[in-house]
């Protein structure tokens, strides 16, 4: 079954509904009117697809599309062969207790620092993740830690991207989100540029660069951005009628007493003289 799209008054194409699978050999025809087709003569046809790269993709991956096409008895061939990159990034948490792991952190990749709707939909587990690709079973937007504290995403166009910490252990402060810029390198794209991709907490461009290194080109390995992550112990304020509060007003009024005590013998004193 095939579907029509009207090109104005020009003509119209067929070709198979969205929903069935793009299988080499596909076909679609373009049928012109011929009354004004005359008017087009040497006038090119622009063709746009869109394809995505799947959970096997490499640092450089080899995109060949090819058409064949007759108008009249000719039959012609045109095909176009782009190199398509993915990049990543890896990131090493730390912890102020030394402790290496910890799987209540979690994290989340977005598009927007603020917005949770723009969290990127992962396929993965235990601390490795890549981007959910089309025909993938269910993602999630949640990720945790591998058991060396490494969370590892692949997968990546080269953009800017947010990881947002939202959740820590107990006892411990999230981590700001961090603002990642990853860039190509002119030279050779299938590497990030060190110099120009960056990650930094709220996107501060004040603040310390913490992207520490990429990884090195290899025939399969892809381009890392590395930076750590280190998650601080917060404090607890005691609470209200607890032992500390107790503590707290005792202490304060020994202070008043030991002033209060300090100016009477100051006025005495001046009294004296």
């Amino acid at each position: 079954e095939v579907a029509t799209l009207a090109l104005d008054n020009y003509g119209s194409v067929e070709y198979p509904e969205e929903s069935e699978k793009m299988v080499p050999g596909q076909k679609f025809t373009l049928t012109f009117v011929t009354s004004v087709l005359e008017n087009y003569q040497g006038k090119g046809i622009t063709l746009t697809y869109q394809a995505s790269l799947t959970k096997d993709a490499v640092n450089v991956n080899d995109n060949l599309v090819s058409l064949d096409y007759t108008n009249g008895p000719d039959k012609s061939k045109l095909t176009a062969d782009t190199e398509v990159y993915t990049y990543g990034i890896e990131v090493q948490k730390t912890f102020s207790d030394q402790r290496e792991t910890d799987s209540t952190v979690t994290f989340q990749l977005r598009t927007a620092k603020d917005d949770e709707e723009t969290a990127i939909s992962m396929v993965g587990s235990a601390g490795v993740y890549h981007v959910k690709a089309n025909g993938e079973a269910a993602g999630t937007s949640d990720l945790k830690l591998a058991s060396d504290g490494k969370l590892t995403i692949t997968g990546l166009d080269e953009g800017t991207y947010w990881l947002v910490e939202t959740a820590a252990p107990d006892g411990f402060t999230v981590a700001d989100p961090i603002q990642i810029v990853l860039v190509k390198n002119g030279t050779t794209p299938s590497v990030l540029d060190a110099s120009a991709s960056t990650a930094k907490y709220n996107g501060d461009r004040d603040s310390n660069d913490l992207l520490t290194a990429v990884t090195e080109q290899g025939t399969t390995n892809i381009s890392l951005g590395q930076f750590t992550v280190l998650n601080q112990k917060g404090f607890s304020l005691p609470s209200t009628g607890g032992a500390g509060t107790w503590m707290l007003t005792i202490g304060g009024i020994l202070l008043i007493a030991a002033a209060g005590g300090l100016y009477v013998i100051y006025r005495k004193k001046f009294a004296a003289k």
